[in-house]
């Protein structure tokens, strides 16, 4: 569990570098914030997260995460994060996402208030 972690870079919760693996499970990741970058987890590598709430974070871009690498999130909440420029709950910049069983709702921002840039469903 990581609560209420500041950062002034990228990543107030979380920072995961490029080439870099983190695999988090059963935890939750609440109330931390960045300046620069998304509240919860940034990360330029590969995440993995399961069964895990990503709330109340605050962020100028991904309150809850921002991934600029792939992301798995397996029976994830995100929920109630903020982001004061896009992408309340998530953000993504050229990434792979695979989502399953993950509620994302209720985080807020500017442009996107739960994903940004468009994510699309694939009918379910």
């Amino acid at each position: 569990m990581l609560l209420h972690s500041d950062a002034g870079g990228a990543g107030g919760g979380i920072w995961v570098g490029d080439g870099s693996q983190l695999t988090v499970s059963d935890s939750s990741i609440t109330g931390n914030s960045s300046d620069h970058g998304a509240g919860g987890i940034y990360s330029l590598g590969t995440l993995s997260l399961q069964n895990t709430t990503v709330s109340g974070n605050q962020g100028l871009s991904g309150g809850g995460i921002t991934s600029a690498g792939s992301a798995h999130l397996l029976n994830v909440t995100l929920a109630d994060n903020q982001a004061s420029d896009t992408g309340g709950g998530l953000s993504g910049v050229a990434s792979a996402f695979t989502l399953k069983n993950t509620l994302i709702a209720d985080n807020s921002a500017d442009h996107g208030p739960d994903c940004a840039p468009g994510f699309t469903s694939q009918g379910y």
